[in-house]
């Protein structure tokens, strides 16, 4: 709807008004009043819009490389002088045009004709163009529309690293990984043992599940950069607009107490979590973030209801009431008697202990927190928590080494924080709420118990010209710009009087086709059949053939299974049916925690009892028509990933 005016009209006088409205074909209603001292009167009337020739391309609202599609494009004739149409595509270079890029349409009459042009898209990533141009004669209709070229694969990455003595010199011919458009070549050059900070950040950032625990870690760490490394202009302002945008969406999180749900609009509650979202939005203020006043109000009060109203539980309930408590103290709003009364427990977790230590210490009580870690010690036992507190042993290293660092026992916190960094630039894989930690205790430690001197070294990219980096922080970050996806030279001398540990990482998109089926500890069976329920071969589907995929999967392990995701990523050809625009329940709710539905995927987050089984099921649309990769279906365990499952992926053809 638009509103022009008002306008001024003398006695008598007549005026035209031309209005310029999007490409549209149809009606439109035209409204008018006028007034004058207290008189009014309106009309309206119905205006048909239309031009002698027109068009509309559909297309899927993403695709993939390597995928081709037949593009439907639909000419509109509206003059009956009009009896052939030539129509074109014309594309960037995220398409290449199979046959020809013109189709002849004839027409008897007015009236509707649908032209296909085949298009193969590239081996590249990126937002693709497609303009359409329609003419006869005079009369030409034009039609531009973007489209996302995405791959259904995640980013994978690969490490390069060596550890130079001074005055070595280091040279390595090292080839990105993923197709054209998704490399990235970042260079790690470290005074202390390495971190593998670029992949363990960008693990963070694109971990694609939206839970609370894993949208605080994606941006948690990062508050912490300008610690361990100089920050240039641009990492500044990347990591201003990610906590920005975090601080806005923890905001859909928060309930009406106060607390903060693990889904947003939804009840489902982690109390560790909860603590966790509001240590980081009270760290970001301290940082100079703003904050929502409210917000943080309303949670500290929950919080601090919550700690006085403790009254302990299962193994993990005097953690989780630490940590709690921490983030009261780091808040500055402490819990006084519920402090006190955790202290008398009688045999009161080693961690838990830490970080009830580190809370009488933010409080200026110095003799309480030394009392209470006499005879403490650095042990944390081997387990993994896949709900309650999340924990695993790297978690709990780090949070005694952020106790420690609190408390400024820099050379008890030495071997640990030594520990962590081992884990972190080892080939292993850790759960969000491990590595966020992890990175924000090193992050704590190194720009407070390291001493800074400078780091000095030179670089020679390829046939480039040799750079001489000094810096006087414990870390260099950089991603080397202009790489060749054929890859280039490397050449690294460690011109200080110290041993650097250099770490190259590449990260990139691989090809579709490239993952293989995997299972441990999770039955996965994926069953495709027509509305009715019969069995149909989704390798060669009729255009408009509606769908149901049935997607079963069980617990095979000892124990239950919290927090798993399934991870349904559909063809670019294939459209899903969203239930809950339909009308009715869906059916599915009842058994889930939370699910996501998108474009081109779902996902769908649950717990499994042992040896239980759930069904889930997605109805889809077999659109358009061409050449599609359907990636394989995972579900994962997202806070221990030996419990997993993943089916693998063929390529489906969409046929008239």
């Amino acid at each position: 709807m638009r509103f022009i005016g008002p306008f001024h009209l003398d006695k008598g006088q007549t005026t035209t008004h031309k209005i310029d409205i999007p490409q549209y074909l149809g009606s439109v209603r035209v409204m008018l009043v006028a007034g004058v001292d207290g008189a009014y009167g309106s009309t309206h009337k119905s205006v048909f819009v239309r031009q002698p020739l027109g068009l509309l391309a559909t297309l899927p609202r993403v695709i993939g490389p390597e995928e081709s599609l037949n593009v439907p494009v639909s000419v509109f004739v509206m003059d009956d002088a009009i009896r052939q149409v030539k129509l074109k595509l014309e594309t960037d270079d995220h398409f290449v045009i199979e046959g020809s890029d013109v189709t002849e349409l004839k027409f008897n009459a007015q009236g509707e004709q649908i032209g296909f042009i085949k298009v193969k898209v590239a081996d590249k990533l990126g937002k693709g163009l497609f303009r359409f141009t329609a003419s006869s004669g005079e009369h030409v209709a034009k039609s531009e529309i973007y489209i996302d070229v995405r791959s259904a694969n995640p980013k994978t990455t690969k490490q390069i690293s060596k550890t130079l003595q001074p005055g070595e010199t280091w040279n390595e011919d090292i080839k990105p990984h993923g197709i054209g458009g998704t490399n990235t070549v970042t260079l790690e050059m470290s005074s202390i043992p390495p971190l593998n900070l670029e992949n363990r950040l960008q693990y963070l950032i694109r971990y694609p599940h939206g839970c609370l625990e894993q949208t605080t870690s994606a941006i948690f760490p990062q508050l912490f950069l300008g610690q361990v490394m100089k920050l240039n202009p641009q990492q500044k302002d990347a990591i201003q607009k990610h906590v920005d945008v975090a601080l806005i969406k923890i905001q859909r999180y928060q309930q009406m107490n106060g607390g903060f749900s693990y889904w947003p609009g939804n009840d489902f509650y982690n109390s560790w979590s909860n603590s966790y979202a509001g240590h980081f939005l009270v760290e970001a203020e301290k940082q100079g973030y703003y904050v929502s006043p409210q917000m943080l109000s309303n949670w500290i009060n929950y919080q601090k209801s919550v700690a006085s109203s403790w009254y302990g539980g299962d193994e993990y309930s005097e953690l989780d009431q630490a940590y709690r408590l921490y983030t009261l103290a780091v808040a500055q709003r402490p819990e006084l008697g519920a402090m006190n009364r955790l202290r008398e427990a009688s045999k009161l977790d080693n961690t838990a202990r830490w970080l009830l230590a580190a809370s009488y210490q933010l409080m200026g009580l110095n003799d309480v927190a030394s009392e209470l870690i006499r005879g403490a010690d650095y042990s944390v036992s081997d387990y993994r928590v896949v709900g309650a507190t999340l924990g695993s042993p790297l978690r709990d290293k780090a949070l005694i080494l952020q106790s420690l660092s609190l408390m400024k026992r820099w050379d008890d916190a030495k071997p640990i924080a030594d520990e962590i960094a081992r884990e972190l630039s080892a080939d292993r894989w850790h759960s969000t709420q491990s590595l966020a930690f992890a990175l924000i205790g090193m992050g704590q430690f190194v720009g407070n118990g390291v001493t800074k001197s400078p780091m000095t070294f030179t670089q020679t990219i390829g046939d480039g010209e040799a750079v001489n980096v000094g810096v006087d922080t414990p870390m260099h970050l950089q991603t080397l710009d202009k790489f060749s996806d054929s890859g280039e030279r490397v050449k690294l001398v460690n011109t200080s009087d110290r041993i650097l540990y250099a770490n190259v990482t590449l990260s990139g998109v691989p090809r579709a086709g490239e993952e293989g089926s995997s299972r441990s500890g999770i039955g996965l069976d994926v069953k495709y059949t027509d509305l009715e329920g019969h069995t149909v071969d989704i390798t060669q589907l009729r255009q408009g053939a509606d769908i149901i995929a049935t997607i079963k999967v069980r617990n095979h392990s000892d124990f239950a299974l919290e927090n798993l995701a399934l991870s349904h990523i559909v063809p670019s050809g294939w459209q899903i049916h969203n239930p809950r625009m339909s009308e009715g329940e869906n059916e599915q709710l009842p058994q889930i925690d939370y699910q996501d539905i998108r474009d081109d995927r779902v996902y769908t987050y649950f717990s499994l009892k042992r040896n239980e089984e759930k069904t889930f099921k997605v109805q889809i649309n077999a659109s358009f028509l061409g050449h599609y990769y359907l990636p394989g279906i995972h579900v994962e365990a997202m806070y221990d990933a030996t419990k997993h499952a993943r089916s693998k992926g063929k390529w489906v053809d969409i046929v008239k």
